[in-house]
């Protein structure tokens, strides 16, 4: 299990993005949360098998021709064993 911390750049707020993440993760028994920043970006932790991840990441760029990623960068954190599930924060 590992946990990374992602941050999305591109068409990615106001496009269903947030919700898009959170049903893919929830399909794959990742958890974490994901969020809008400020700078039109979104931001995300997200722990699990590592190619579920990256998989996650790959259905979103084919996912909807409304959300449209231009760049993400991942760094690896800390995993949180006793997470349970994944959020949408606000």
């Amino acid at each position: 299990m590992v946990r990374y911390y992602i941050i999305f750049s591109g068409q990615v707020q106001g496009v269903g993005f947030r919700f898009t993440l959170y049903q893919l993760s929830r399909q794959r028994d990742i958890t974490g949360w994901v969020r809008n920043r400020y700078d039109g970006k979104v931001e995300a932790q997200m722990q699990g098998a590592l190619n579920d991840i990256l998989e996650v990441i790959n259905e979103l760029k084919n996912h909807s021709h409304y959300i449209e990623i231009d760049d993400y960068s991942m760094k690896e954190i800390a995993p949180i064993p006793q997470e349970k599930g994944f959020a949408i924060k606000y």
